[in-house]
């Protein structure tokens, strides 16, 4: 079951980059004619999410505008580098800014809402997201970092924070699995 809703999530997902890159390629070529490469562009989007996680809490309508901005720029590098040629440096730090911003909206949902179960959230989504990167993207995960910020884009820290736990739980609940076949395998 928890394969089918896998495959099910990842078909979806991959549905949704294809449509994304075809209304948004007119934004990414101009960026490869210029020669600014996927990694300046993933650094801009880790600097719009940033901008975002700082205005979390404080000002609604700026975390919103850096929200958005940081997911374009996200969808962006991710254009270009198809576009001009995806490296391994580029995935890892594409990997690493979008699950270090998802890190630190949880941390700074921590901070505000004084709640311990979002710590616990962050001890899930942290070894979720090792496995993950020790396989060198091979585990199974889902990522939570868009759910989150639609959540906190209509003030609702609470189940943002929560969305993050199941997903995390969900990540690691299928990763288990995966690990013990490789280690019969081996």
């Amino acid at each position: 079951m928890l394969d089918s809703f896998t495959t099910f999530v990842q078909n979806a997902m991959d549905r949704w980059r294809r449509y994304r890159s075809q209304k948004l390629s007119w934004m990414a070529e101009p960026l490869v004619r210029a020669g600014i490469p996927a990694s300046v562009v993933t650094l801009a989007s880790f600097l719009l999410g940033l901008a975002a996680v700082f205005f979390l809490f404080t000002n609604h309508f700026l975390f919103v505008l850096f929200s958005i901005f940081h997911l374009l720029a996200d969808a962006l590098d991710g254009m270009v580098a198809r576009i001009t040629k995806p490296s391994p440096f580029g995935k890892y730090l594409d990997y690493t800014s979008d699950q270090l911003i998802a890190l630190l909206l949880l941390v700074r949902i921590a901070g505000e809402l004084q709640d311990y179960f979002v710590i616990l959230v962050i001890l899930l989504f942290s070894a979720a997201q090792l496995v993950y990167f020790l396989s060198k993207f091979t585990a199974p995960v889902l990522f939570a970092r868009t759910l989150v910020l639609l959540f906190l884009a209509i003030q609702q820290p609470i189940p943002a924070y929560l969305s993050a736990g199941v997903v995390a739980l969900y990540s690691l609940a299928v990763q288990l699995p995966w690990i013990l076949e490789r280690k019969i395998k081996s």
